[in-house]
């Protein structure tokens, strides 16, 4: 199916602006780019050119010099008024990008592209050789078709091709996407980033929900795009009554809330605070001033073990597809909820491969996947720290995440709002399975981490 005429142009766009200001994508791009260019359109193949050139005398995208590059090349040119004017627009146009999207993205996008052009290209000539009966050359066009070397399924050759060095070392995009304050943000670091997978483990009636929302909302306020999923465990109702509890931290009814105030050496000090309950309206706005834009999160809830990872997805793609929109992190509240996978009748079986496909699913979508499961009974007979002992379900679950973060509460603990946060089978940096921080905030606010301290 061919793509739409308006769809192709956004992606040309996209290409191209990341060809200019990222240096990842630019050397990726460059490495492929041929002196006739890889788009279509002849006014991209311009600044595809010029980008190229700018990269391999100075190793560095254009960025803001594209104009001046413009300005030059303009002078001299005897290129059509219309390919001149379809740069000057894009020009124009590049100055109003808003959310950057992933350089991973980009690099399926322009393969994609690039392979499609190609591959028209060699068709068109095909038949039109094989309109004048010559079929030996039309069928030597076809199979000297050669792929564009970008995106899944691209090799790579590192001595060849300093864009996967650029990458690896790329700090603007290996940023966390959330941040949380004091000794578990130092705790956590930079973990969070595209491409992996994490779950919070605790026991039942432990706020699993509430340290998604949180979650999300500090990705949100970290300019990020989230897409959350509700997969049968509340309704969009009780989201936003959260959400919104979670935003404005006034509590659903008037009320004295305990809010951490300082720290002893063993534990949280808690004033006691009389709050108003929360107004949606308040919320509402004060939501609109705190996240990159109305169209930054999206929620979805869906029936008790109804929506698989297939079907999240297949909506994801018609997301991307029919409104140019893709999320930076998912988070499912919760895995141990969704439906199983077609085809799979071992009930481990199933709990394997959802975990399995959430993994795929951070990974051919580049973007952080967060949730939630529930420990097994042993937790609740031991006490002591979470682990990896503590799985429900099937312990690959282990195998298939970044890490795990366990929030260990007993029952003094949960009555005042504070938590000890560990984390096992971590993929990324050094860590101890004994080692946790204490954190304290107030469950009538929906904020349980305020403050922290290890």
């Amino acid at each position: 199916m061919a793509i739409p005429t308006n769809y192709d142009g956004t992606d040309v766009r996209k290409i191209l602006t990341g060809m200019v200001r990222d240096r990842s994508v630019c050397s990726r791009i460059v490495s492929q780019w041929t002196p006739a260019g890889l788009f279509t359109a002849p006014w991209a193949n311009i600044v595809g050119g010029m980008v190229a050139a700018h990269f391999k005398k100075y190793g560095d995208p254009p960025n803001g010099q594209l104009s001046s590059l413009f300005a030059d090349w303009a002078r001299s040119t005897n290129a059509p008024a219309e390919t001149v004017e379809s740069i000057e627009k894009f020009l124009y146009g590049i100055s109003d990008e808003g959310h950057e999207d992933a350089p991973e993205y980009l690099l399926d996008l322009a393969g994609r592209h690039f392979n499609k052009v190609r591959i028209d290209a060699a068709i068109a000539e095909a038949k039109q050789l094989s309109d004048h009966w010559q079929v030996d050359e039309a069928r030597k066009v076809l199979e000297e078709l050669r792929r564009v070397n970008l995106g899944v399924g691209a090799y790579l050759e590192p001595a060849r091709d300093i864009g996967p060095w650029l990458t690896a070392f790329d700090t603007q995009h290996k940023r966390s996407m959330a941040l949380y304050p004091g000794d578990l943000g130092t705790f956590f670091g930079d973990c969070f980033q595209r491409k992996r997978f994490f779950s919070f483990v605790a026991p039942d009636k432990t706020g699993k929900t509430h340290w998604l929302i949180d979650f999300a909302y500090r990705c949100l306020r970290n300019r990020q795009n989230v897409a959350y999923f509700d997969t049968g465990d509340g309704d969009s109702e009780d989201f936003h009554r959260r959400l919104a509890i979670r935003v404005s931290e006034h509590p659903e009814f008037a009320r004295e809330c305990s809010l951490p105030n300082s720290w002893t050496e063993a534990e949280p000090v808690f004033k006691p605070v009389y709050l108003e309950a929360v107004d949606a309206v308040t919320a509402y706005r004060k939501f609109h001033r705190d996240t990159p834009g109305e169209g930054a999160l999206r929620f979805l809830s869906q029936p008790l073990g109804t929506l698989s990872v297939t079907d999240m997805d297949n909506l994801l793609d018609v997301w991307d597809r029919e409104t140019d929109w893709r999320p930076d992190c998912v988070v499912i509240d919760y895995a141990d909820t969704m439906a199983p996978p077609s085809g799979v009748r071992d009930t481990l079986d199933q709990i394997d491969e959802t975990w399995r496909a959430l993994r795929r699913l951070s990974q051919r979508r580049h973007c952080l996947v967060m949730t939630a499961t529930q420990t097994s009974s042993l937790a609740y007979r031991e006490g002591g720290l979470l682990g990896r002992k503590h799985f429900s379900g099937r312990k690959t679950k282990n195998a298939h995440v970044s890490g795990m973060i366990g929030i260990n509460v007993m029952d003094a603990e949960r009555k005042r709002s504070m938590a000890r946060i560990n984390k096992f089978s971590w993929r990324h940096g050094r860590h101890s399975e004994s080692e946790f921080v204490r954190v304290a905030g107030c469950a009538d606010v929906g904020n349980f981490v305020m403050m922290s301290k290890r």
